[in-house]
């Protein structure tokens, strides 16, 4: 699994309201776990957190694509890209590594929260590294 891609993409709705989907591939084939956030993740700091809401799985295709979505969701284009150097899952928690291509380094703590109406949610926390994590 080390050095499968991720993504942020900046979603606008037909409203103008935007938020950014982070997609994560598991490995070269599966399709991609999606988790819509406020802001961009690579701004979080160390020590600093922030709440997802995951979204169902999609296609690989979002790894590239930029441009209008179907059946007038919006359009979506790119604000980050990288690899995923470690993805760690015990759990509702994950340790991931992200290195963004135009930015940081980052470790990361997925805590998978309850279940609504909306989806699962989640929280993000920045680590300065993840040395003391399980996996």
């Amino acid at each position: 699994m080390i050095g499968t891609e991720t993504v942020q993409l900046r979603h606008v709705e037909p409203g103008g309201d935007a938020h950014i989907d982070w997609m994560l591939s598991h490995d070269e084939h599966s399709l991609l776990v999606t988790i819509k956030l406020k802001d961009r993740l690579e701004a979080l700091e160390a020590g600093s957190r922030m709440t997802g809401i995951f979204l169902g799985d999609h296609r690989r295709r979002y790894l590239t694509y930029e441009g209008p979505l179907s059946d007038g969701r919006g359009e979506v284009s790119r604000v980050a890209s990288g690899r995923l150097l470690r993805w760690v899952r015990n759990g509702d928690n994950w340790w991931i590594t992200v290195h963004w291509d135009d930015g940081p380094l980052q470790h990361l703590q997925v805590t998978i929260e309850a279940e609504s109406a909306s989806g699962a949610s989640c929280e993000i926390t920045a680590h300065q590294d993840l040395s003391g994590a399980e996996g």
